[in-house]
């Protein structure tokens, strides 16, 4: 069974995937910067904690290496043990990258395109209309609490969206699937 720590790093990778990539400030940094604005009266070193302050303002992008680092040392056995695949993992955004790095070999990656237009309504109904707009209008509140859309920008898209499966509408998307085998003991064939 896997230890708790190796769980704990896998799910940390895998949640850290949704997350988008945003500037990280430290605001005890910025906030003693100004302190040291303020009292200092040399103008070249002013001109110094200035810049450091707005290079603060401006954040770092968060460092996630030592979480895909952490991925990479136990997904391979983890993975095996948990009985869970190298394409479950492709599926839920470990890049193929990530997984042959991990060990998963080979892995293959290739693209699912779907087509729907008037000429081909069984899959206007069933995948434009009744799969990927249900899918997508399935997000709208986790999508509009977490900030990345406002309502009225949500609403207008998926009107655009719903235009796709309508009179004269054309919806193309492409998936891509990625297989990977576990080439451990017990590793089967993708």
């Amino acid at each position: 069974m896997a230890s708790k720590k190796t769980e704990d790093a896998i799910r940390t990778y895998l949640n850290s995937l949704g997350r988008p990539d945003r500037p990280v400030v430290d605001r005890e940094a910025v906030n003693a910067l100004k302190q040291q604005i303020k009292a200092e009266s040399d103008p070249i070193e002013k001109a110094k904690l200035i810049s450091a302050r707005d290079r603060e303002m401006l954040g770092h992008m968060p460092d996630r290496s030592a979480e895909q680092a952490a991925f990479v040392e136990a997904a391979l056995a983890w993975s095996e043990e948990a009985g869970v695949t190298g394409d479950a993992l492709a599926e839920m955004g470990v890049p193929v990258s990530v997984l042959r790095q991990a060990g998963f070999d080979p892995v293959a990656v290739s693209p699912r395109q779907v087509y729907a237009d008037a000429g081909r309504p069984e899959t206007v109904e069933g995948f434009t209309r009744r799969t990927f707009i249900a899918m997508v209008e399935g997000v709208r509140e986790p999508a509009l609490a977490a900030g990345l859309i406002d309502a009225r920008r949500w609403e207008e898209g998926i009107e655009d969206l719903r235009r796709t499966a309508g009179p004269g509408g054309t919806f193309a998307y492409t998936f891509f699937k990625a297989v990977g085998r576990n080439p451990g003991p017990g590793g089967g064939e993708p």
